[in-house]
């Protein structure tokens, strides 16, 4: 038995795993102390990546692909944090955040002092023409006697048809996200950050729903849903649907006459539930 396994190979094999398991334990901590800083870099906000179960085997076997896709995780969760998680967000409707996802798909510029700055800067400067932009968008889709070069009022009622789902008591999703860009105009007209998903019309409408009410109300709307699931928007702050309505004049570059109003708002009161 001695001839066959010696006494100092054992000892050199049992060398290497003991080395092995202090290589790992050092491995877990500088992992730790990198998954740390990058929190920190994103001002501890969610990270969306989960760098290393997205990690592909070639990738840990070659340095350089290794660091690449440690930099594109990182600076994409920056970039993430730095438009959605600062006020500069709440400007964004739902089509302008799904176009910074989609320009961050790929590869992301590198999350520097000077590239962050400039972009903050830009945006900042266009801070009332985005903000203007998506609250046109959030509205006009339920104003459809308008042509794309005319301008239009936001009433005392609008109607969102297929929103609600009585008999389910949930939202119809493609809607729900039309429904959160309209309050987050209103909450921004108002000063106040956009609502999270436990707040809001859309969070008033769910328990309501949950309490088989068909009434929901909060300080900006009030709302009836109806059984073939339409739902009727009555805004409650004149004042700010008259901030809205000077923005929406501004985007088409006039002042609007009463004339769309008063004929959307006769067209509207005479449709059914």
């Amino acid at each position: 038995m001695s001839d066959l396994v010696r006494k100092d190979s054992i000892e050199e094999l049992c060398g290497h795993r003991a080395r092995a398991l202090e290589l790992y334990a050092l491995a877990l901590s500088t992992l730790k102390a990198a998954r740390e800083a990058h929190s920190r870099a994103c001002s501890m906000s969610v990270i969306t990546t989960d760098f290393l179960r997205d990690m592909r085997y070639t990738d840990c076997k070659d340095p350089e692909a290794f660091a690449k896709a440690a930099r594109v995780c990182i600076d994409r969760d920056m970039w993430r944090f730095f438009i959605t998680g600062t006020p500069l967000g709440s400007l964004m409707d739902a089509e302008e955040k799904r176009k910074f996802e989609d320009a961050l798909r790929d590869t992301p510029p590198e999350a520097t002092p000077d590239t962050v700055f400039a972009t903050m800067a830009r945006l900042a400067g266009d801070a009332n023409t985005i903000f203007r932009r998506g609250l046109v968008n959030a509205f006009r889709r339920f104003y459809s006697d308008f042509k794309s070069h005319d301008g239009f009022k936001i009433g005392r009622r609008f109607i969102i048809p297929n929103l609600v789902q009585p008999a389910w008591c949930g939202f119809n999703h493609y809607r729900e996200s039309e429904v959160r860009d309209i309050d987050r105009c209103m909450h921004v007209l108002d000063g106040k950050q956009e609502p999270e998903y436990q707040q809001g019309i859309c969070a008033a409408m769910r328990t309501a729903m949950h309490d088989h009410k068909m009434e929901a109300e909060t300080e900006y709307w009030r709302v009836r849903m109806f059984a073939n699931g339409n739902a009727h928007f009555y805004p409650l702050r004149p004042d700010l649907i008259e901030k809205a309505n000077r923005l929406i004049a501004e985007h088409y570059g006039a002042a609007l006459g009463a004339g769309h109003s008063a004929r959307h708002a006769s067209q509207t009161e005479v449709r059914d539930a």
